[in-house]
């Protein structure tokens, strides 16, 4: 399993979204074990959630936390399957409103580094 990171104040640039102008930096802060590469690809899926569903070009803050094992429910149907994962609670903060989002990260067969996205409902 890869280490813990903490992050105070990680800046994110050029997330190469159709906004990535107006989205040069960004407040990163909690633990998580993603590489700032892998911080970079999970945040494209939540950047054009952001800027296409919900009408924001900013995302001001991201705070991230690992979660405990056993807090999600595996499920095989899921593309990690039942392979070793980790799993993130990504608070998402953008134009005064907050989403969270479950992040996943596990290694494919190939010894790829593999991510999904997960828009949560609740914290």
């Amino acid at each position: 399993m890869r280490a813990v990171m903490p992050l105070l104040a990680f800046v994110v640039s050029a997330f190469g979204t159709p906004f990535a102008h107006s989205q040069e930096q960004l407040r990163f802060a909690g633990q998580t074990t993603a590489s700032p590469a892998q911080i970079h690809d999970a945040m494209q899926p939540i950047a054009l959630f952001v800027h296409n569903s919900q009408n924001c070009p900013v995302i001001s803050q991201v705070i991230a936390e690992v979660l405990p094992t056993g807090e999600i429910k595996r499920d095989a149907s899921k593309p990690e399957g039942t392979a070793p994962a980790t799993y993130e609670r990504w608070t998402v903060s953008y134009c005064q409103k907050t989403r969270v989002f479950l992040v996943v990260f596990w290694t494919n067969d190939q010894g790829g580094a593999m991510f999904r996205v997960q828009l949560r409902d609740t914290h």
